[in-house]
Order: structure tokens, then C-alpha cells, then sequence
């Protein structure tokens, strides 16, 4: 299910007009070529893992060329002038902004979305198409919520094709080659800490 336009702003938006939305209220709201889309919140799941990947990629990339980007932090789509709010992305060397919102970035190795029910078929299509046109973008990760398992898109140039893997179980690791020299290990049974699974 794609995000809905929030129906408080029935009209195409300028970038400045979403910027001072932004600024003014305490939403968070998506920027789709002039329409905004509302942000709702996680389930306690989602919020859970979102915050361990982040903490133990922070840990992990301490002291080094690359930096993690939390779900506050926006990503600039230059070729479909979006600006989204994955759950987390990660940045090698220099940090590039957008030239009219210098709050958002334009260059992720790597994009990390928590999947839920109402939003992993846009996440797993229509939002994968927009990211795929990140030229910097090696990976794609895409955490299930309701079950120990991650599906990671990763790609090896921006002209290459994209390969899938499964990783299942809290024994393995999610293992991500983000730069020529760093390659990022974390366990999975790190990454669900804490998280509850209905039966």
C-alpha cells in the first residue's frame, strides 16, 4: 500500500511551502514532486530494530569514513524531486546535501527499511524504483518485522544488476560491503534484541 496525500494539503506544494511545513509542525511529512504525504508512526517492533541496526552500525562505524543517518534525516530523489524519510541510510566520505534543503542527503551506500503490512509492497516496488536511481546506492535492506528474517538488494556498480539474498535466523549475520575498504558485520540476533513476535 503506497502513502497516502495528506488531505490537509490538497495542493501541489513548492520545496520553500515544505520546508516551512516541515518547520512549523511536528509531523514529519514526505515531498513527492509537490504533494505531502504524512508520516505515521511504527509499531513498537518497528521502532525496536530501527533503533538497534542503528545503534550497533553507529558502534561499528565509530572513527571511520562512513557515518549512519537515523529516520530523522531526509534523502533528496533528484530525478523524481521526492524527499523521503528512510529508517535509516548509511554515508561514505564526503556527505552530499541537496542545493535547496541542506537537511537532506543525496548520497547513501546504503538504504534500510523496516517492513510493514500496510507499506512493504511500495517499499519492496514503486519506493525500490525510486532508490535504484541513487547512483551511490550498493545496498537495499529491507528487515521484516514479524519474523527474524532481511532481504538485501545489493548491486556492485550503478550499472549493474541487482542481486537478492535471504538471511534467516538469529545465529547469522547481515553482511554489507559498503565502501572498497569497510565491510560491515552485525548479527541478527542484535538486530531483533528485544523485539516480540505475535504467535
Amino acid at each position: 500500500m503506497q502513502p497516502q496525500p495528506d488531505k490537509n494539503y490538497n495542493s501541489k506544494l513548492t520545496v520553500e511551502e515544505y520546508v516551512k511545513l516541515e518547520q512549523d509542525t511536528d509531523q514529519k511529512h514526505e515531498f513527492h514532486d509537490g504533494q505531502v504525504y504524512a508520516m505515521a508512526g511504527g509499531t513498537d517492533n518497528h521502532n525496536t530494530i530501527t533503533m538497534n541496526i542503528s545503534a550497533e552500525i553507529y558502534v561499528s562505524l565509530k572513527g571511520k569514513n562512513c557515518k549512519i543517518k537515523n529516520s530523522e534525516t531526509k534523502l533528496y530523489l533528484e530525478d523524481n524531486n521526492r524527499y523521503v524519510y528512510p529508517d535509516a541510510m548509511i554515508i561514505c566520505g564526503e556527505q552530499q546535501k541537496a542545493e535547496n534543503l541542506k537537511d537532506a542527503f543525496t548520497n547513501p551506500v546504503v538504504i534500510i527499511e523496516v517492513l510493514s503490512k500496510s507499506t512493504q509492497g511500495y517499499d519492496r516496488g514503486t519506493k525500490f524504483g525510486y532508490y535504484r536511481q541513487v547512483r551511490s546506492l550498493r545496498h537495499y535492506v529491507l528487515i521484516e518485522q514479524t519474523e527474524v528474517k532481511i532481504d538485501v538488494f545489493s548491486r556492485q556498480s550503478p550499472t549493474s544488476l541487482w542481486n537478492i539474498r535471504s538471511i534467516e535466523g538469529v545465529e547469522n549475520n547481515l553482511e554489507l560491503a559498503i565502501s572498497e575498504t569497510e565491510t560491515l558485520s552485525i548479527s541478527l540476533r542484535d538486530i531483533y534484541n528485544d523485539v516480540v513476535f505475535e504467535d
